[in-house]
């Protein structure tokens, strides 16, 4: 499972931090909510059923680390994200790339993600007055020595080079913005 840590971003102990479909590998610190009991789950909510279990503008940060793409609806996903996060607070998403052939050999992946389709999504929701801001976007190869080649431009890469050098997983900041 992928680790957070690239985001550039600590949270502080006294800020609500929620890891949406968190699983057994929790952000340290945060709120974890799963649909299953676990030791690591805090909170067990069906992330397909809304509205989540928390007041809007009541979280600093939302993550969903390899979760949305199982995921019924992820526009639903996102407004909701967007309804309980305050106003500057980030929403982190990371997703594998559709290009990563290891994420089709997972029955439970309902959806496949390029590299624009998650920027898409983002610009598509908007609650009170909030919208959100993407504020770094990175990809990952399975051969790490081309993350930064793709990375320099993204949407060359996905246009000719992403079935001959294929990407791991989309790595996503936003920021949630008064309109």
């Amino acid at each position: 499972m992928d680790r957070p840590s690239w985001y550039g971003y600590s949270h502080r102990q006294e800020e609500k931090v929620v890891d949406l479909g968190c699983g057994i590998s929790k952000v340290p610190g945060s709120i974890g909510v799963d649909c299953f009991q676990d030791p690591l789950v805090d909170v067990v909510h069906d992330l397909d059923v809304f509205p989540y279990p928390f007041g809007s503008d009541t979280v600093d940060a939302v993550y969903l680390n390899h979760c949305i793409e199982h995921l019924v609806d992820p526009k639903r996903t996102l407004t909701e994200c967007l309804r309980i996060v305050r106003p500057d607070g980030n929403i982190f998403i990371t997703v594998p790339h559709v290009t990563n052939l290891a994420s089709f050999g997972d029955a439970t992946h309902r959806r496949y993600f390029s590299y624009r389709a998650i920027p898409g999504l983002a610009n598509s929701v908007a609650v009170d007055g909030k919208k959100l801001g993407m504020d770094k976007a990175r990809i990952t190869s399975r051969i790490p020595f081309f993350g930064p080649l793709i990375n320099l431009s993204p949407r060359f890469w996905e246009d000719y080079l992403c079935f001959i050098i294929t990407g791991r997983a989309m790595y996503y900041r936003f920021v949630a913005r008064r309109s």
